[in-house]
């Protein structure tokens, strides 16, 4: 697992002090306890077997040690129930109940090896089932990373997409408003347009009339001026016709020049009053032009008056441009916050659904979103609050504008009228030029008056038809200046009014606008700080991402080679798993032979066992031969110690002849093994081929890889090797056998009572672990703490931090290995834990065979026949055999007596032991407990004091990645807690059974001896 994935270094430290903890108790469980023969205590080869599929890369040597606890001295309770065996048959108990007994004992034995072996075969199922899990779980944390990665680039193509929606938007709504601008501006511009080719048309259309009514009088004068030029020309013949006339009618002309005389008096006269006509219109014109210059007066204090509000009007239209760039100022500024907020909220719910996964800075991530929330609230207020000045703002511009226009139209209009008015008086004055030429023309024909009265009649009228339109035009010109008067003075008025408004309005918008500005101001302030909180956050956090990107990437191009490697990898997998199949089958092959040896090795101590006791039964009956060879009244007794002899002799041999088959058997399972080997070493090299050629093959494979492959078959043949080795050992074992047990008989009837109780050392054993491993989980605290105290007090290098990651994820990864290695012990304390249950059982077991001895003995009358074997025994013997049953009893009361006093002894030390252990089990919880509460205190604070993680960790390291190795960090600490208390449990179960067992074996012992005691007296008496 640790290969499989990077941990944090906290679990890296924990794992190695855990292993490091490990490796001491195995050290301890496997270094020889030196014990006297008669108090060992019997252990089955399964329970030093390597249980845990962690213990078969173990070295050579631990492989070779010595098995002492396979081959141990029988229990104190065994050995009392040899010594009441050797004792009981003098006393008239039949060799078959004791043959019968060994058997049975035999069988238990076998019963218990055989579950030892099922406990093992269990444990070793548990692991493959552990490591399937560890696997599936890996196969799960792959998928999620790599949902984790296609949601992350979901995400930010959401993003992408979104800040690219944004964008957009943001261009079309300047678009719209540039464009709305434009279209106002268009607008306004062809309204005055409008206006502008509306006058020019009224204009136009005035000077075509005109045009058109000089044009008729022209082609009237050029009509009447042919007509007088015909005239003249006739006139002209006629006077020629007539100067022949004349000078005949000379005297007549005479005659009528007193006439003419009298008639250019006339004329004369009529003159005169035509001069005073115009003398009379001249004063007409007069008076009209200066009622037209009052009219250009009045026309230039208007021009000077529109000049006064067109300059007003500017600097309303500066200050409305000042106020328009101020609130498109403000507008930028709200848009800038509200794309700000819109950012920082998008970036706080990101935040917010990671926080949920960094559980440890849950709290103070709320009360930072309750800050925010409440500075977003304010700030949407303040949002509101200029949105609504803005909306006033732009009515109060949108009301000016129409001001400005309805202004602008009233000016055209009057710039119109104007025209008009300049237009009527250059036709006066062109009608005035043309009345001078005329009365020019009539100065210059007088001379010609009389031939032209009737022309001059003509020119009369015409005259007083003009000067009937110039009345009437100048009437109608005096009503329209007058109107037009009335209607500029209304519109100086309402100018003025809507100044007045204007200056009202202006007023009022410099206050509110100052208002606005100093909210603007609070709000920009309040505003700058929580976006440097939250870009101080933002940018942290850009980094995490910057580096989960990376990491991503990494693991990205990681996962590529790994399915380029698994691609390549997948036939060598398919071949090897054949092979390991079949391997597996030859190792439950040689499992099965091994549990054949072991079977077989039993039956072979069961079968040395029942020799031996036949062999101490054939003495006793020589013994009883010998006694009985003596001169008797009667033959019967001997006849049938002969028989017994004989069959004894021939079971004897019977027990020999299976001696010699099992030895047989034992060679041909050792060649088995041996030819089982060989086959282990053929498949072995024809693995070293197989991968030869798969490197010629596939020279794409890494080369570090294959060499960890053979390593690890290298591994696994040393470890076969060492198995092979160690079951050859066992055999040699098997062979000494026979010498062990002689041996044990004979210190068997030396006892030596300086013994301890090996569940009293194992309880030590255990006591001294649990101090060494809270010691070294103190140490690695405290330094733990000083490392974290060193790197807040003072920067380290970049390389410094590596150094520091790097030896951390060793440690994480020893620690975890140190972890899984607890869980085996945990099995492992769980099967000594049964089979303490089983021993108690069998110490129950033994206490009420005793107690039915003790009924049965206590009532002699139910085995009368044994009773007066005993008595003609007794009295056969003679002094001699009461003298030896007497001292062997005595010698009994004695042992009895002592192993009372040290059955007491051991429990008043296993009571003060055990109260001992439990005081240093409190304090150990007391501390585990302290440090717990550290943990939890540590847990509780800042993240800014514990993210000198995230420091020491490299760059491409992520934050999802330190939160769940914390929280792996904090199940294995759960689980070791879980581990101890476990262990607890188990200790104080197993010293409860301890002392139960003793105290009951203490009590059986003082009932034995009391039982000696009352069947020595009366041997005694006897």
């Amino acid at each position: 697992m640790s290969s499989l994935k990077t941990k944090s270094p906290v679990i890296a430290r924990a794992l190695s002090l855990l292993g490091e903890t490990y490796d001491r108790r195995k050290e301890e469980l496997t270094r020889p306890i030196h014990r006297s023969p008669s108090w060992s205590k019997p252990h089955s080869y399964s329970t030093n077997r390597p249980q845990n599929s962690i213990y078969r890369a173990q070295s050579h040597e631990s492989l070779h040690r010595p098995q002492d606890s396979l081959f141990r001295s029988p229990s104190p309770s065994r050995q009392q129930s040899q010594d009441s065996f050797i004792y009981a048959t003098p006393s008239g108990m039949s060799p078959e109940k004791v043959l019968q007994d060994s058997l049975q004992e035999s069988e238990s034995r076998r019963l218990n090896l055989v579950d030892k072996l099922r406990e093992a075969q269990e444990t070793l199922q548990l692991q493959t089932e552990r490591l399937t899990e560890a696997e599936g779980k890996l196969n799960e944390s792959k998928m999620t990373v790599a949902n984790m990665k296609s949601h992350q680039q979901q995400l930010e193509f959401r993003v992408n997409t979104l800040e690219k929606d944004k964008a957009d938007l943001e261009a079309t709504q300047i678009e719209g408003i540039q464009r709305r601008d434009e279209l106002h501006d268009r607008i306004g511009q062809l309204d005055a347009e409008l206006h502008s080719l509306q006058a020019s048309y009224s204009t136009l259309q005035a000077e075509y009339r005109q045009r058109q009514a000089l044009v008729d009088q022209t082609s009237t004068a050029l009509n009447m001026m042919e007509q007088e030029n015909t005239n003249f020309q006739k006139t002209k013949e006629t006077m020629g016709r007539e100067m022949t006339a004349l000078k005949e009618s000379l005297q007549l002309a005479k005659l009528r020049a007193d006439k003419l005389e009298a008639e250019k008096q006339v004329s004369q006269q009529e003159a005169n009053n035509l001069r005073e006509k115009q003398q009379a219109l001249i004063t007409q014109n007069s008076e009209v032009t200066q009622k037209l210059a009052e009219v250009t007066t009045s026309y230039a204090h208007l021009k000077d008056d529109w000049s006064n509000i067109g300059d007003e009007f500017s600097r309303v239209k500066q200050e409305r441009d000042s106020l328009f760039s101020r609130t498109s100022r403000l507008e930028d500024v709200l848009a800038d916050a509200k794309s700000k907020l819109a950012s920082v909220t998008a970036e706080k719910d990101r935040l917010f659904q990671e926080k949920i996964d960094l559980h440890q800075k849950v709290q103070k991530m709320t009360v930072d979103k309750e800050q925010l929330m409440k500075a977003k609230h304010s700030v949407e207020e303040q949002c509101t609050e200029l949105h609504v000045d803005l909306a006033q703002a732009k009515l109060s511009a949108d009301k000016n504008n129409q001001e400005k226009v309805r202004v602008e139209q009233e000016l055209n209009a009057v710039k119109k009228v104007s025209e008009d008015l300049s237009s009527e008086l250059s036709m006066v004055k062109h009608n005035l030029e043309k009345a001078q030429e005329l009365n020019k023309q009539l100065e210059s024909s007088k001379r010609l008056a009389a031939q032209q009265q009737l022309m001059l009649e003509g020119e009369l009228k015409r005259v007083t038809q003009d000067k009937d339109l110039l009345n009437k035009s100048f009437e109608r010109l005096k009503k329209e200046q007058e109107a037009d008067r009335e209607r500029w003075d209304e519109q100086q008025r309402n100018l003025r009014e809507t100044l007045q408004e204007l200056r009202d309005n202006k007023q009022q918008l410099d206050t509110r606008t100052r208002e606005l500005e100093k909210k603007l101001s609070l709000a920009n302030e309040e505003h700058q700080y929580t976006m440097g909180q939250i870009q101080a956050e933002c940018a942290e956090w850009r980094d995490t991402c910057e580096r989960l990107t990376g990491m991503l990437e990494r693991k990205e191009d990681e996962a590529r080679n790994l399915q380029q490697k698994l691609q390549d990898i997948q036939e060598k997998n398919s071949a090897l798993r054949m092979e390991q199949q079949l391997r597996t089958m030859k190792e439950a092959e040689l499992t099965e032979a091994q549990q054949e040896i072991d079977r077989l090795g039993e039956e072979k101590q069961r079968l040395q066992q029942e020799n031996v006791e036949n062999q101490q039964v054939i003495r006793l009956l020589e013994m009883q031969k010998n006694i009985l060879t003596k001169p008797q009244p009667g033959s019967e007794p001997y006849e049938q110690l002969q028989a017994e002899v004989d069959r004894m002799k021939a079971e004897l041999t019977l027990n020999q002849d299976k001696l010699e088959e099992l030895q047989r058997d034992r060679t041909q399972l050792i060649q088995q093994i041996e030819e089982l080997m060989a086959e282990k070493d053929s498949s072995l090299s024809l693995d070293r081929t197989k991968m030869s050629e798969i490197l010629i093959n596939h020279p794409t494979i890494r080369t570090a890889e294959l060499d960890e492959r053979c390593q690890a078959l290298e591994r696994e043949r040393i470890s076969l090797q060492g198995i092979n080795d160690d079951i050859k050992h066992q055999l040699t074992k098997l062979e000494k056998e026979n010498e062990v047990l002689r041996q044990r008989l004979s210190a068997a009837d030396s006892p030596s009572g300086t013994d301890t109780n090996p569940a009293l050392l194992q309880l030590q054993r255990e006591n001294e672990k649990f101090q060494e491993d809270y010691r070294r989980l103190k140490a690695s605290y405290n330094e733990l703490e000083n490392r974290h105290l060193r790197l807040i007090s003072s920067p380290e290098s970049p390389g410094d931090r590596s150094d520091d990651s790097k030896q951390m994820k060793k440690e994480i990864t020893r620690l975890e290995s140190q972890v899984s290695l607890q869980r085996g012990q945990i099995v492992l304390l769980e099967n000594s834990k049964r089979r303490l249950e089983d021993q108690n059982k069998k110490l129950e077991a033994k206490v009420q065979e005793l107690e039915e001895r003790e009924y049965n003995e206590s009532f002699p009358g139910k085995s009368m026949q044994e009773g007066s074997s005993h008595r003609t025994h007794s009295r056969s013997s003679g002094d001699g055999s009461s003298g030896v049953a007497d001292e062997e009893k005595t010698v009994l009361i004695e042992k009895l007596k002592g192993e009372k006093e040290k059955f007491r002894r051991e429990v008043e030390s296993l009571s003060s032991q055990l109260k001992d252990a439990e005081i240093i089990q409190e304090k150990q919880e007391n501390v585990i407990r302290s440090m717990k509460e550290e943990l939890e205190d540590e847990k509780m604070r800042k993240p800014k004091k514990i993210r000198f993680l995230d420091e020491l960790q490299p760059p491409q390291e992520s934050m999802d990645e330190v939160g769940a190795e914390l929280l792996h960090v904090r199940g294995e600490l759960q689980k070791v807690w879980d581990m101890i208390h476990v262990k607890g449990w188990g200790v104080r179960g197993a010293r409860q059974a301890v002392g139960g067992s003793s105290s009951k074996a203490c009590r059986g012992a003082a009932r034995e001896g009391q039982i000696a005691a009352e069947s020595g007296q009366p041997t005694k008496t006897r």
